[in-house]
């Protein structure tokens, strides 16, 4: 699985000489904040590359507002699955307080500015894929890596073989295809649900409906 962050995209574009990048260049050349646009539209063309076809991918730390996440969907990417690592922010604090002389150069005005904003507008990238797709999972951040290594994999695996379980499905009219990890917008559910308010796999595998 391809590890995707903004960070290794922006350069990758920056460097490359197709339109996307001459904007970029253009951008910072100016001084110019890159807009969400640009944004989307590089990781749009980033993610159809064939190292993410061939072995799917995972998009780290964006969208950051639920502009971008409404603006992804507009280009066909919705997350199978999207990860939130739970911490509080005494605790996020805490990670960083020593790491001012490191590497990572940390500086408390500028982190603290950042989980500010994260924290202002994190809530509406969270509310926009929760109510339209349901495919938010809550990760507890305190615990070790180890075992957030291990739940995202849990969870990744489940979903690669939900998908491949339902394709084999689709095919048999005598099964019902599960939905779980399957991601149908929830506004179908709303509008479509049987007379039973009950989910129909039944009706949505050969009518694309959930209606009896």
């Amino acid at each position: 699985m391809v590890h995707l962050k903004l960070e290794d995209i922006i350069p990758e574009f920056i460097e490359s000489e197709c339109d996307l990048g001459e904007k970029l260049r253009e951008c910072i050349k100016s001084g110019e904040e890159v807009s969400e646009e640009l944004l989307v539209e590089m990781i749009s063309k980033r993610v159809q590359y064939s190292d993410c076809i061939k072995n799917g991918y995972m998009l780290e730390d964006f969208p950051k507002t639920q502009n971008q996440a409404k603006m992804l969907t507009q280009k066909g990417i919705v997350p199978d699955l999207v990860f939130y690592l739970n911490m509080f922010s005494e605790y996020c604090y805490s990670r960083v307080e020593n790491l001012s002389n490191t590497e990572f150069m940390y500086e408390d005005r500028v982190f603290s500015e950042r989980l500010t904003r994260h924290l202002l507008e994190n809530p509406g990238v969270m509310g926009f894929y929760e109510k339209n797709y349901g495919n938010i999972l809550y990760i507890n951040g305190l615990k070790s890596k180890w075992y957030v290594e291990d739940t995202l994999i849990a969870h990744i695996t489940n979903s690669i073989n939900s998908k491949s379980t339902f394709a084999r499905n689709i095919l048999d009219s005598s099964k019902a295809c599960a939905l779980q990890y399957i991601n149908v917008d929830r506004s179908l559910y709303s509008i479509c649900h049987s007379k039973y308010t009950y989910y129909c796999p039944v009706t949505w595998k050969h009518h694309e409906t959930f209606s009896n």
